[in-house]
Formats: C-alpha cells, structure tokens, sequence
C-alpha cells in the first residue's frame, strides 16, 4: 500500500524546494542585471581589492614564506586565463586581492633593515645628519649612522641604516639662533654620543605600532644625545653614499625656508606659516595643536588636496589670466596649456618641499592628473583619477593603508566627490548668476565640503583619535575663506618671490591671516562641549562603516544605498563586543591602571601625563586617568588595591613584600621576578613583561580572568622585535 503521508510530506517538500530554486534564480538574474549596469564602476572597486589583500597580510600573526603570495598569485592569474563567465570574474577579484598581499610582502622584504634590540649606552655614535627636526626644547635628528660604538668596540649586533637621536635645545643652540643660524646642519658628519633604545612597541595591546611605522622608514632605533654633537670631517668621497645626496639637498632646503619664514613671522603664526610652506610642523606649541584639533581645524596642517588645489589653482589661473591681459600672446599661443605646465611644475616643487607626505602624494597625483587633462583638453576630476592616486600608493607603499592620514584623506575626497557627482548638475546653474548669488554659493560650497568631509573622516578621527570636534563645521566656515582667499595665496606668491627677498611683506600678509585663524580656532575650542570623546572601537565596527560607505559612493545605481545600513550595523556591533580592559601594565612594569569596583580606570602607578597613561585613558574617552589616591593601600615596597569583579591586586615594587601580598591577592603584577606564589590567579611579573611587552587584563561575567599581551597582538612579525621573535636583528 502506498504511504500518502510520505507522498504528500514529499510533495510538499518538493513545492519549497522549487520555490527556493525560483526565488534564487530571480535573485541571480536580478544581481546580474544590477552588475552589468555598474560594470563602468568595476575599476573603481580595484584599489579596495587591493587594499583587502594588504589587510590579511598585516593582519597575520606570522611572517608567510615568500611562495605563498607567488603561489596564490600564479593560481589567480591561470584561473583568469583559462575561466569562463563567474569564474573568470572570481580570478580577477582574487587576482588584485592578492596582488596587494604581495606588495606588502615584498615591500616588507625591500625595507628590512637591522633594528637596536635592547637599550644600549650611553655609546658613540658617527654618522651623517639627513634631517633636522627643529621642536620647542630640543631638536630631531635623522641620522645613517657609520659607526656605533662603546669603548672601541661595536656596541650593536648590526648597523642599522638610520637612527633617530633626539638633541637638547641647549647642546646645539647658539646667540646665531636669532639669525636662522645653528652650528648643524643636514648633510653634516657628526660624533655625538647617546643612549639608544629600539623601536618602541605599542603600548597597549591593538594599540597604534610605532614601531611598526619605523621599519618601513628603515629606522632601526630611537634615542637621546648626552653630548655636544661634534661636527667632524666627512667620510672619504669613495665611501660616501651619494645616493642620499637629493634627500639631504631638500631636507637642508626645507629647513632653511621653515627657519626664514619663522624669523619673519613671529610667535605661534610663524611655526604655522612654516608647516604650511614646508610641512614641518615641529615647532607648533602643543597649545596651538590642541586648539586646531578641538577646533576640527587640524587637517589644515596636514598639506593635503586643500593646500595642493589652491597652491596649483593659485599658479594656475593667475598666469592665465595675467596672460590674457596681452592680447598679442592671448590671441595667438595656448596661454591655458602654459598656465597647466607651469601650475603642474609648482605643484610637484611644493611635494618635495612638504616632504612628500601620503596625502600630499594624493593631492600630486590628482592635481597632475587634472593638469595633465588640460594639456589634452579633457577634464579629469572624477572616481577615477582617486581610484587611479589609491591604486599607485597602495602598490607601491602598502603600509600607506594603515596610516590614519591616508585613511582620512581618501575618505574626505571620495564622499566630496561621490556627493558633488550628484549634486553637481543641480549645483552648477547657480554658479552662472549674479554677484550675491555667487558669494552665497561660494559659502554654501565651503559648508557643504565641511559638512561632507567631516563626516566622511569622523569614523576614522573617533577610532584613532578617541574625539569628536562638534563645532568643526562652524570652525570650518570661518577657517575656509581665510585659507582659500589670503592665506595660501600669500604662500604662494612669497614661493615666488623668496629667490629674490621680496617675500618679507609677502610673509607679514600671511602671518596676519594665520593669525586670525589662529583666534578663530581658540574661539571654537573654548566654546562648552567643543569635543566629544569616545571610548575604544572594535575593528570589526571601523571596518563595516568603511564598506558601508565604499559600497554607497562606488555604485551609482539605487542599490548604493543599502550602505547605510553599516551605520546601524556598526554601532551594534560596537555596543556588542566593545569590552573594554579591567587592567593595564606598561612593559616597563613602571605604570599600572585598575578599573575600581565603581567602573572607572584609576591610575596606581606612573606619570598621568605620560604617554601610556594619556592613551590608556583616551581608549578609555577620557582626557586623563585620575590618581588612586584612596583606592590603592601603597608603601615603599607595594600597593594592594580592589579591582572590578571582587580581585584583589598586589602591584609588587620589591621583593620583599612577595610573601605577605602573595597570600593576600588574586592577580600578582610584580616589577621583580616571582618564582613562587600559588595562591594568585593571575601573576604578570619582570620576565613576563620582558618576554611579552605590555599586558591588558578582562574580567568577564563569569569573574573568569582573560589576558592579552602586545607581543601576541603584534605576532612573529619582522617589526615586532620581541625576545622570541626570529626577526631580532
């Protein structure tokens, strides 16, 4: 007998089975038609590409062999070769992927330099200055160094090709200070001698790898002079390496113009004017950062497609139309071609001179890419020209990726662009109207541009930085006009005119303009809530609101908008897993935090204005850590204090107190070696420091006790230098 309750079950089974197929065949039809519609916007999407394989390979927390990324790259290119349809289409996305994975590998390759391994000296040190960096109390030296030694010996295991020596003020300056005079400059060969540390790690676990950012600049350690550098003879001309000749030559270039343009403008505006000109902005006071930082004015002293655009529109259209006040040259030879070379040769003068920063590089490259156009009477300002700048940066500097500069600059430019696209022809009838139109115009363009850039590069601002300028649209409104009609124009006429010193009024004019940014920025920042501050981001939330937005500016169909959603999506995700840390320790064991049983994080041990502590506390959104005056019980040899979750804490400064507070703490941070304490859950002492650099411990619901230290976080890293890494140089 047939079962009619196993035929109708099938039947009914079959029913959903052909309705899913039917739905997801829709779907795929619908997916594909969407596609074959963007597919103008594919070659936009070949910088992210690129830009994801350069994430994995930062991301690992080993260094892959070098077959890996070839091997990955020779079944990509054959998969693209002999695939059809799909499948030809999955190789070319796998194919950029990992290209960028490696380029990232082989740049690490092409930098690897010999790092300092541990604190040495004081030790002498030979070797030519590259670069000054002239500060408030000291100055920056760059240094190739020929010789590090202690007592007529080697003091380092390698030589690495730069060190980094910072010099007190007093053992260099001199009464010719006044006069733009100091006995060093780039390109010397001195003796000096100094106490040499290695790259510093970061100083909580995920924290920002400085050190990291030193092995791509291929400096193998950092440290501070003890002596008068002595300026001694140079090296024969057979062992000089006349291949660093260009960079001392703008180096020694660029600080000679900071130092001319800070001895004509005096104060705060001539530090300013010099990091507008030059791009060195050593000499700010920390007050006048503070003020353009809270403001939301701090991008202007990162020479970036702002400054780019106006220094090559400036040369630009006043040549042109200089020009055209000569009817005989106007009438009869390309004046508008003239002007692009000549604003194209200006632009590329002041990227060597700024110091070729990476979003001065993609200001260059989309202003040459404009100029270039023009020359071919084409217009070229569009997603692809930032598209082509992302692609040529990434390829040939990955790091660049992580790098908060490159991340905001190419966020700002690519939402101004995506909106401008959109709005453009709404926006352009307008343009062609009377004077006060033109003037509201030009102010509505300024607080659309703020408005837009603002948000593009708040996520990025709030992830690294931990705040938020709520007044940064109002400052910008006021900064704008300032910056685009006097103050970069004055910059670029005393270019101009500083070969002949005809600047100096040039440089009065700009000194008063900055001068009144300056009061605009104080005004602002003084105002009551002028920022907001925010605790730690996941990744996972930076990363879903970058996608969310490439997927809402890329795209030009209706479909663009689902970007929105990462908004919503990402802050879940960052109320979901934003756990925040219970216990820090420096490597050093000198400085230690500990959230109390009321939820805030108080200072135990240490310095509140030293650099842990600032960034413990703005990954905690706070401007600082308050001392645990009541809260930790300290003498001479220890502190015990009570921590979130019912711990008890012995912070251990001596031996000697490891015997009482072994038996009285649950978590045992100790600054000596502990060999011996059963008791303590956790014990962190001077060889787990040594071994594993700082620690952040969790306590979680279950009052389990989890720990994360930087040299897990960093891995097995070329940069991470730890003592079980094989990259120890």
């Amino acid at each position: 007998m047939p079962d009619f309750g196993e035929m109708a079950g099938n039947s009914a089974t079959g029913r959903l089975s052909r309705a899913c197929a039917a739905v997801a065949v829709r779907l795929t039809a619908q997916i594909t038609r969407l596609l074959v519609a963007e597919r103008p916007q594919f070659i936009l999407w070949t910088p992210v590409l690129l830009g994801i394989g350069i994430a994995l390979y930062f991301a690992l927390p080993v260094e892959p062999a070098p077959a890996v990324g070839l091997a990955g790259l020779a079944c990509c290119m054959w998969l693209c070769w002999r695939g059809r349809g799909p499948e030809r289409i999955a190789g070319f996305v796998a194919l950029f992927i990992i290209l960028g994975f490696c380029a990232a590998q082989w740049r690490t390759s092409w930098q690897a330099a010999p790092i300092i391994h541990k604190t040495t000296g004081p030790v002498s040190i030979t070797g030519t200055i590259l670069k000054i960096e002239e500060r408030s109390s000291d100055l920056r030296l760059l240094l190739a160094p020929s010789a590090i030694g202690r007592n007529g010996a080697q003091a380092v295991r390698a030589l690495p090709v730069r060190i980094r020596v910072t010099v007190k003020r007093a053992a260099t300056d001199d009464p010719a200070r006044a006069t733009g005079v100091l006995p060093i400059a780039a390109g010397d060969h001195i003796r000096l001698r100094a106490v040499l540390m290695p790259p510093p790690a970061p100083v909580r676990p995920g924290g920002f790898d400085y050190g990291r950012m030193l092995w791509f600049d291929r400096i193998g350690g950092i440290g501070y002079a003890v002596s008068h550098p002595e300026t001694i003879a140079p090296p024969d001309s057979e062992s000089r390496d006349f291949t660093m000749q260009p960079g001392i030559w703008l180096a020694d270039l660029r600080l000679r113009i900071a130092r001319h343009v800070r001895a004509r403008i005096d104060g705060e505006a001539g530090a300013v004017a010099a990091a507008l000109m030059t791009g060195d902005r050593a000499a700010i006071p920390e007050a006048v950062t503070a003020a353009l930082r809270d403001s939301g004015l701090a991008h202007l002293l990162a020479i970036s497609g702002l400054h780019m655009g106006l220094l090559a529109g400036t040369i630009f259209f006043a040549l042109r139309g200089g020009l055209s006040l000569i009817p005989r040259i106007a009438l009869y030879f390309p004046i508008k071609k003239w002007a692009a070379v000549t604003a194209l040769a200006g632009a590329f003068g002041y990227l060597l001179i700024s110091g070729g920063s990476v979003p001065t590089q993609r200001a260059f490259l989309m202003s040459a890419i404009v100029l270039v156009a023009v020359l071919c009477d084409r217009t070229a300002l569009s997603m692809r020209t930032v598209a082509f700048a992302a692609f040529l940066i990434l390829l040939l500097t990955p790091e660049a990726l992580l790098q908060v500069g490159f991340q905001m600059s190419f966020a700002a430019v690519i939402a101004l662009i995506a909106v401008y696209e959109t709005l453009g022809a709404r926006l352009r009838p307008h343009a062609s109207q009377g004077p006060i139109r033109r003037l509201a115009g030009f102010f509505l363009a300024i607080g659309l541009t703020s408005l837009v850039a603002g948000l593009a590069t708040a996520p990025f601002a709030i992830f690294h930085f931990h705040r938020f300028a709520d007044y940064g649209l109002i400052a910008n409104l006021l900064a704008m006009p300032l910056v685009s009609c006097w103050i970069m124009p004055s910059a670029v006429l005393a270019f101009v005119l500083m070969p002949f010193g005809l600047d100096g009024p040039i440089l009065d004019l700009m000194g008063w303009g900055i001068s009144i940014l300056l009061q605009c920025a104080q005004m602002v920042a003084a105002w009551p809530g002028a920022v907001t501050t925010v605790p730690d981001l996941p990744q996972l939330a930076l990363i879903t609101v970058i996608a969310g937005g490439l997927w809402l500016c890329l795209w030009r169909g209706g479909w663009r908008w689902a970007g929105l959603a990462a908004l919503p999506v990402a802050l879940l995700i960052a109320l979901i897993s934003g756990t925040r840390a219970d216990l820090m320790i420096d490597a050093d064991g000198r400085e230690l935090a500990v959230r109390q049983p009321g939820g805030e994080l108080v200072l135990i041990a240490g310095r509140q204005n030293a650099y842990g502590p600032t960034r413990w506390a703005a990954a905690e959104g706070q401007t600082y850590l308050m001392r645990a005056e009541k809260a930790a019980q300290c003498d001479r040899l220890a502190c015990i204090t009570q921590m979130r979750g019912g711990h008890t804490v012995a912070y251990i400064k001596d031996s000697r107190a490891l015997v009482d507070d072994c038996r009285l703490a649950d978590i045992i941070i100790s600054q000596t070696p502990v060999r011996h304490c059963p008791s303590a859950a956790v014990i962190v002492d001077y060889f787990d420091l040594w071994r594993s650099g700082g620690h952040a411990l969790y306590i979680g619901k279950d009052g389990a006790i989890a720990q994360r230290t930087v040299a897990a976080e960093r891995g097995e890293r070329p940069w991470s230098n730890s003592p079980s890494s094989g990259y120890r140089k």
